[in-house]
Parts: C-alpha cells; sequence; structure tokens
C-alpha cells in the first residue's frame, strides 16, 4: 500500500479475491491513484462505494445511493472535494475487516451516504465490541481504523503487523491437533 505509493479508494469485499495459489488479491483498479509523493494524502477524494468510504472521502461525495453498485466516480461536488490518502484507505479496511468478522454489511440499515456522514462525524462506527464479532486485540484494531482523524489512523504497514501478530498467537498447532485420535474412532 504505502511501499506503492497507490491509494486504492474503493476497497470493499467485492473488490477482493484470491489468486490460484490463494494468496488474497486486490482487483479493480479503477479508482486506484498513485501519490506522486509518499505524503498520506493527496488525491481527490469521493470516489468509492458509500457504505466502505472513510469520513474525509463520503465528504467530497455527490452520490446519493448506498447501493453497492453505485457509481464509483462521483466527485463532482467541486466546492467541497477533500484530498485524501492511505488513511482513507486504512478507514476503508476496518469497514471491510468489520464485515468479515460479523458478516454483516456495515451501515446495512442506512438509506443514504449522507446520512452515514452524519453518523461518522458523531462518532458512529459499527458494534465491535463483542467477542462474537472479533478479539479484543481485533476490537482496537478496528476502532483505530475508525478514528475520525485520520492522521491519528494506523498506517496499513501497522494494520498488517497486527493482524499478523494476532494471526500467530491465535493459529492452532495442526500437527499437535493430528497427533490426538478422534473420540469417534
Amino acid at each position: 500500500h504505502e511501499q506503492h505509493h497507490v491509494c486504492y479508494r474503493d476497497l470493499k469485499p467485492s473488490n477482493v479475491g484470491f489468486d490460484a495459489q490463494g494468496v488474497v488479491k486486490l482487483f479493480d483498479f479503477s479508482t486506484a491513484r498513485r501519490l506522486i509523493q509518499k505524503s498520506r494524502d493527496g488525491v481527490a477524494g469521493g470516489v468509492g462505494t458509500p457504505r466502505y468510504m472513510s469520513p474525509e472521502n463520503l465528504a467530497s461525495s455527490s452520490i446519493t445511493t448506498c447501493k453497492d453498485d453505485a457509481p464509483k466516480t462521483s466527485n463532482k461536488n467541486k466546492g467541497r472535494i477533500k484530498k485524501i490518502g492511505y488513511p482513507a484507505d486504512v478507514y476503508s479496511f476496518g469497514l471491510v475487516l468489520w464485515h468479515i468478522c460479523s458478516l454483516q454489511k456495515p451501515y446495512s440499515d442506512v438509506a443514504s451516504p449522507s446520512e452515514i456522514g452524519q453518523m461518522q462525524q458523531l462518532g458512529y462506527t459499527p458494534p465491535c465490541d463483542s467477542p462474537t464479532i472479533a478479539s479484543s486485540q481485533v476490537q482496537t484494531l478496528l476502532k483505530g481504523c475508525w478514528q475520525l482523524d485520520p492522521q491519528a489512523r494506523p498506517t496499513m504497514t501497522q494494520v498488517h503487523d497486527c493482524l499478523r501478530r494476532h494471526v500467530a498467537e491465535t493459529l492452532v498447532d495442526t500437527t499437535t491437533v493430528a497427533a490426538y485420535p478422534s473420540s469417534s474412532s
């Protein structure tokens, strides 16, 4: 992400998949933009899928529907276009991760992008304080990804490192499990 200087701008579950080797990949780079410098902001916002957009990205949007197949490029509000960067993708990643953990679309009961924006500005985020949704480590990560101040969010490298540590700590040692016969034998 940061190492390639790309702001993806439309991170959502339907743009995530696997290659033939089972490696997670992003698809559909039509909205992605290369950042000129290594700065954490710098491309026009207002592009993406509303329920997965960061507050600063959504504030630049003129999209009027929350349908996931709504037009992706709708930053026609020239007077209020904000520059977005890596932190916008981190916010979106948090929403995608929450969707994966909860098996629910974020803001699924909200009818308009402006309502989502209002909720975000008031500090509302999808509920993640339940162990049935995520471990305490992942809950903390989600809350970090959803900080209103883009500069307060972790970098994607920090997100990656946190998830890698979490997976390493919670993985079951399959060699040990396989060594014990099941009780039904």
